[in-house]
């Protein structure tokens, strides 16, 4: 990785660190980890999104991180969430897990009608190993935003609040262009956006 990205490895990785991380336990919800995938272009943070296939059962067309559910085979725990976002990153785009340095984990967001609960992990892609290759049956396109355009407050709009597994959150969606992120992956950018400023 090059210095800047190094820099902002630390940077984030231990803002990471120091926050106090929600974890929830939801028996009748599966378990499920995305990956947060941050590049450097022209010395700035991007994110990494996907647009699922219209085709798909489970939230079709909508704008999300690449992941899945939790195998027993990626193991348990804050481990167990890493190792399922980085398969599942790789299976979706190609992405080859060696590229990908693990910064930390947000807090876990519980999705609605899918009843997961979702664990982000934010992740570092070395720039030498972007070149993504979606596979079609899972992605329909995969974007980049600049972070700094989604901190915009101009970009966000308020929808009101939800209330899971004893939690509220607030409902925004984030209106960039002609994209349009919403639910579950809104609310990791929620969490996210202040740790990249």
């Amino acid at each position: 990785m090059s210095p800047q990205e190094d820099a902002l490895a630390r940077r984030v990785a231990a803002r990471l660190g120091a926050r106090v991380r929600r974890e929830l336990s939801l028996p009748e919800y599966a378990r499920a980890a995305v990956l947060a995938p941050i590049v450097l272009r022209g010395g700035e943070p991007w994110l990494v999104f996907t647009r699922r296939p219209d085709t798909l059962r489970s939230h079709p067309g909508q704008v999300s991180f690449p992941g899945g559910r939790c195998d027993d085979s990626d193991g348990d725990g804050d481990d167990g969430a890493a190792a399922t976002a980085l398969r599942e990153a790789e299976e979706e785009l190609g992405l080859p897990r060696a590229a990908v340095r693990v910064l930390g984990l947000l807090d876990d967001v519980p999705t609605a009608g899918s009843r997961f609960v979702m664990t982000p992990v934010v992740g570092l892609v070395d720039a030498a190993a972007d070149s993504f290759r979606p596979n079609p049956d899972e992605v329909a396109e995969v974007f980049e935003l600049p972070v700094a355009r989604l901190a915009d407050p101009s970009v966000v709009e308020e929808l009101g609040t939800v209330e899971r597994g004893g939690f509220v959150w607030r409902v925004r969606a984030y209106r960039v262009d002609e994209r349009v992120i919403w639910g579950a992956t809104a609310r990791v950018l929620d969490d996210l956006l202040p740790l990249l400023a």
